[in-house]
């Protein structure tokens, strides 16, 4: 009988242990599909080419802070205009562009939270106006039916400008006060790079005016694009 009973022993606490492992691999199962099933948040900040550098930090030191304060996944994610996805951007100082840019550099913020984004937007923003303080700034006028022309395609002119030269530039809309003229800020580091800057601008509207359609855009943009090239180059080697 013993050897009977240790069997019957033996037998309930296997089939404890079972139950056991099956309850409990159960739980985690709904654990996981719980985790799953969380509301998560995706917001995107543009970050200005001048800038980028900043947000990411040395090997991502930057980067990685920015993700452990506010408790959010963050990469930075080049979008182009061939993308077919859309993009709700969040727009500040330094986005003040109606038209949604193309191939611009975005901070691409996951959370489970939207306060938290909020905390990174706020970290970020610290950032950029640290890295535009002691920049120098001009303002000048342009023609009001020279802005899409200036700004180029999707932004294109604007921010090929600022590529090259290291600057920001804001065209604005047509003043209030005078609808045929519009206010063009460019902010930098160096004096000389704005003078230059303001002189690619301006020339825009003697290079290719005959060509020009009447909303202030080239037919072909490749082309405008060419033109401001030889303009910098010519300015380069004066």
């Amino acid at each position: 009988m013993a050897p009977l009973g240790y069997m019957l022993l033996a037998t309930t606490i296997a089939y404890g242990i079972s139950i056991y492992r099956r309850r409990y691999h159960n739980k985690k199962k709904e654990e996981h599909t719980i985790e799953n099933k969380k509301e998560y948040f995706e917001s995107h900040i543009r970050i200005p080419s001048f800038a980028v550098a900043a947000v990411i930090g040395k090997r991502g030191s930057v980067l990685r802070q920015i993700m452990a304060e506010t408790q959010t996944e963050c990469k930075i994610v080049q979008v182009s205009q061939g993308d077919s996805w859309n993009i709700e951007t969040t727009h500040d100082y330094w986005n003040e562009e109606n038209e949604k840019p193309t191939d611009e550099k975005y901070l691409l913020i996951r959370t489970n939270k939207k306060e938290k984004v909020d905390l990174v937007k706020l970290r970020v923003s610290e950032i950029i106006a640290n890295v535009k303080d002691g920049f120098k700034k001009i303002e000048f006028l342009i023609d009001s039916d020279l802005i899409g022309y200036a700004v180029g395609k999707g932004g294109r002119n604007v921010r090929k400008i600022s590529a090259a030269y290291n600057v920001f530039i804001h065209i604005s809309k047509p003043l209030e006060d005078d609808p045929t003229k519009a206010l063009v800020t460019v902010e930098g580091r160096d004096p000389k790079t704005l003078e230059k800057v303001e002189l690619i601008i301006k020339e825009t509207k003697y290079n290719r005016q005959e060509n020009r359609q009447s909303c202030g855009l080239y037919e072909n943009v490749e082309e405008e694009l060419d033109d401001i090239d030889e303009i910098r180059k010519m300015i380069e080697n004066s």
